[in-house]
């Protein structure tokens, strides 16, 4: 044992030694060997792991989990809970793609979250005419009398933004045409115990509608448009000064949007006014005696019942 210890010992003095007389140079390469160490452990590991769950999470690169790949030809989206059976999503697709009028349905998995999604869009005929069932209003050119009128593809030719469907419609008109044909798929007699244990349909019953609400569908969702999101950042998000782009705004995100929008911008302006006259009123009663200050409040309080009527008759126009 005492051998043992004394080779021990000398041992650790030759190591002491050997550190004590190490040069940074050495220390430096003592790093880049652990530095190629630990990261041919890590592509080991990324070898080894399954790539999926938390795994996937783990070792992915968060420039992948973030980075987003343009979708061509797609207005909705519907988003499937992880673990929903094979059987539900194939029922689903068959209706989907067997309704009338007839949806393009491609399916997706999302490696990431490891759920599958339905990427739905409908051809430009399909969407004229479900316009024109659903009595869509549309802007006619000032030749045919201007003003709105209900769609129809018969007088297609008349109205202000053009002949196709692409220059008729929309984002925000394409995504609730497809979302109409979407919830006008309805189960039928048999269709029953389809999606049991998690849902059962009545015959005649919207199915995508009911998916939503018990789970069997995630979400449902419109897909951005790219271009048109950078028009509206450049002529809205980036500038301070000049009017809002409301007919734009209407057109991609819809008019309810805008119009709140449009309230919003109309009310800071009209602000303005009282926050001028409240600061000079600040300032003038800084220095002024009580007699002056309860004048003063009883004037500001006739000053606001005065600017909310002048404000609610300019909302009105």
């Amino acid at each position: 044992m005492e051998s043992d210890n004394v080779g021990i010992g000398n041992h650790e003095k030759e190591e002491h030694e050997i550190s004590s007389h190490s040069t940074p140079q050495e220390h430096k390469s003592f790093a880049e060997f652990a530095k190629d160490k630990l990261d041919s452990a890590g592509r080991e590991l990324r070898r080894r792991l399954p790539m999926a769950g938390l795994g996937a999470h783990l070792m992915h690169p968060r420039r992948l989990l973030l980075h987003s790949t343009p979708t061509q030809q797609t207005d909705v989206v519907l988003i499937f809970p992880k673990g929903l059976p094979d059987s539900m999503l194939l029922w689903l697709l068959q209706k989907l793609r067997g309704s009338r009028p007839r949806l393009r349905v491609c399916v997706r998995q999302h490696a990431s979250s490891q759920c599958s999604a339905f990427y739905i869009t409908a051809d430009d005929d399909v969407l004229l005419q479900t316009a024109e069932e659903i009595h869509l209003p549309m802007l006619l050119k000032p030749e045919f009398g201007g003003g709105y009128k209900e769609f129809t593809v018969r007088d297609m030719h008349c109205f202000q933004r053009g002949s196709s469907a692409a220059e008729l419609l929309s984002s925000q008109e394409r995504g609730a045409l497809v979302k109409h044909v979407l919830e006008s798929a309805r189960a039928e007699p048999g269709d029953e115990h389809a999606l049991e244990p998690a849902l059962t349909l009545r015959p005649g019953q919207s199915i995508v509608p009911a998916c939503v609400s018990r789970g069997v569908v995630a979400s449902m969702f419109p897909l951005h448009e790219r271009t048109a999101l950078e028009s509206l950042r450049n002529k809205w998000v980036k500038t301070l000064f000049t009017p809002q782009p409301l007919d734009e705004i209407s057109e991609y995100f819809g008019v309810k949007i805008a119009m709140y929008f449009a309230w919003l911008g109309h009310y800071t302006r009209s602000l303005t006014v009282p926050a001028v006259v409240g600061f000079v009123f600040w300032v003038w009663l800084g220095t002024a005696n009580d007699y002056w200050k309860d004048i003063a409040y009883v004037l500001f309080s006739l000053f606001n019942v005065l600017w909310a009527c002048v404000y609610l008759e300019t909302w009105k126009r």
